[in-house]
């Protein structure tokens, strides 16, 4: 009795499966989904034009190395169970959900973190909350609070004790830091191995510090307004209202609009706020943000992604897909050479036409 299932119709059903996959899979990149609770902390660029995206499923995946559009399908997983990544000139950092602070090298190596850290993720240390890196050092909030400054070995050293840190930025070639009372401080490089408590007080009533255009710094005030550092040390006069959080280069409005910092008129070194986008859930950077339907925009992309399906199941079916494939043809070659064997096993019969 002849099988109705063959090597061929093996291959057919498997093509098929293969194909619906594929098209579920784009058909959820182009449909509009729930982001929740978006987190500027679980997106950033790397310094050789990457990017470090946590997914909805708290995977941290890495898209491309070079930019364009083409690097977007070259995705590859990096850590699981992540909350937060921060990037900057070859040292990348991690926290996962039970607050281990995790660090490796990336592709660029300026940064003096990078010959101090692995090739792979290997734990620095527990009980992390927020990350931030710098040229020089890495600044790393706790779970209570505290402010820990990183060098390129050692232990990690704790500053302004007795202060309950909220923010830390490294803007520049300065360490920021907001306060829980909403203090505002800057340290610069030469003293953030011993930094001290009001030393490089700012103002108050500070809730955010970001980069703004041309080595200016915004920060963002409890009352929603946003003012700017004059040479990184007095705080000016209120320019915008309605702000709710800030992004590097950029703001988001409290209409959800993406405002980014441009120059000003020609020969002059004042800076003006742009409209960039609509409908953006959170930001990053001027150039890398999130939208409420769920599509991830990076204006080194042509196209938009769906957070919901960065990760390597593209790369990963089309693995399979092959490895089915050369099973199959591999098998076929065998059942054909097993029928050669027996047909040349079988000797001729030769027939005599005499009666």
């Amino acid at each position: 009795m002849k099988r109705w299932v063959n090597g061929k119709t093996l291959s057919l059903i498997w093509n098929v499966v293969l194909i619906l996959l594929l098209a579920g899979y784009l058909f959820r990149l182009f449909l509009p989904t729930e982001v929740g609770e978006a987190d500027p902390s679980a997106m950033t660029q790397t310094s050789s034009g990457g990017l470090l995206i946590v997914t909805p499923g708290k995977t941290l995946v890495g898209i491309g190395d070079g930019g364009g559009a083409v690097p977007y399908l070259l995705r590859r997983t990096v850590m699981d169970q992540v909350r937060a990544v921060a990037s900057y000139e070859g040292a990348n950092m991690a926290i996962d959900l039970e607050g281990r602070l995790w660090g490796w090298r990336g592709s660029f190596a300026p940064s003096v973190f990078f010959q101090a850290l692995p090739d792979r993720p290997t734990q620095l240390l527990e009980g992390a909350r927020e990350v931030a890196v710098g040229g020089r050092f890495a600044a790393v909030i706790t779970q209570d609070e505290e402010l820990l400054i990183l060098g390129g070995g050692g232990d990690p050293v704790p500053r302004m004790e007795g202060y309950r840190v909220k923010v830390c930025r490294f803007l520049g070639d300065a360490l920021y830091v907001v306060t829980s009372d909403g203090g505002l401080y800057r340290f610069g490089p030469e003293v953030v191995l011993t930094l001290g408590g009001t030393g490089g007080h700012i103002a108050d009533g500070v809730a955010d510090v970001n980069a703004a255009e041309g080595g200016a710094v915004q920060c963002l005030m409890e009352d929603g307004t946003v003012r700017l550092l004059s040479h990184g040390q007095t705080l000016g006069e209120p320019i915008y209202e309605g702000a709710r959080a800030l992004c590097t280069r950029g703001l988001l409005n409290r209409d959800d609009e993406l405002l980014v910092w441009r120059a000003g008129a020609q020969n002059s070194d004042a800076i003006i706020l742009q409209p960039k986008d609509t409908e953006v859930a959170t930001a990053s950077s001027e150039t890398l943000y999130l939208k409420n339907n769920g599509r991830l925009y990076w204006d080194g992309m042509d196209l938009p992604a769906s957070v919901n399906t960065v990760s390597p199941i593209f790369r990963d079916l089309l693995c399979v897909w092959v490895v089915v494939r050369i099973g199959l043809w591999w098998g076929k070659g065998r059942r054909e050479k097993r029928v050669g064997s027996a047909a040349q096993a079988v000797e001729p019969v030769a027939v005599s036409g005499k009666t």
